[in-house]
């Protein structure tokens, strides 16, 4: 059984160029101009709960969850020599219990930013890279993902 968690993602995720400070941005999540188009829901089990709301003076995206599995996501191509960073602000209010998050059996996490490289037609070629809201690991721990060894 998974545990009830409530995540604020507060600013969405934004790819800036290579030059931060004066170059483009990539509005990838439009959480703070309280816009959801373009984002699709996956549930794995119950679906989480999804709204858009006002946290201390700010649009944020709150996932209220109760055993439930699924997450938002959206395909959009990114050339990433023009747009290398990623940038993104979240809040968990209720964190899991600490798991084996090293193992299949532990793969839960209160949130995760999953960011996807196709490898080609077959899709064992494909990679991906994983950002976790940790209930147990120090921060920026590194580890292969249990589910997938081509994601970290």
């Amino acid at each position: 059984m998974k545990p009830s968690y409530r995540l604020i993602l507060l600013t969405g995720i934004v790819l800036l160029t290579e030059a931060p400070l004066a170059g483009e941005t990539v509005d990838v999540g439009r959480f703070s101009q309280n816009e959801l188009s373009h984002w699709q829901t996956k549930s794995f089990a119950d679906p989480t709960q999804y709204e858009l709301r006002q946290e201390n003076a700010k649009t944020v995206l709150v996932a209220n969850s109760n055993n439930s599995a699924s997450g938002l996501f959206q395909e959009i191509t990114i050339d990433l020599k023009r747009t290398p960073f990623l940038n993104w602000c979240w809040q968990v209010i209720d964190s899991l219990p600490s798991l084996p998050e090293q193992t299949k059996a532990g793969d839960d996490y209160a949130a995760r930013i999953y960011l996807i490289k196709q490898g080609g037609i077959f899709f064992w070629q494909t990679k991906a890279l994983n950002f976790v809201w940790s209930s147990g690991q120090a921060k920026e721990t590194l580890w292969p993902n249990a589910p997938s060894p081509t994601t970290v």
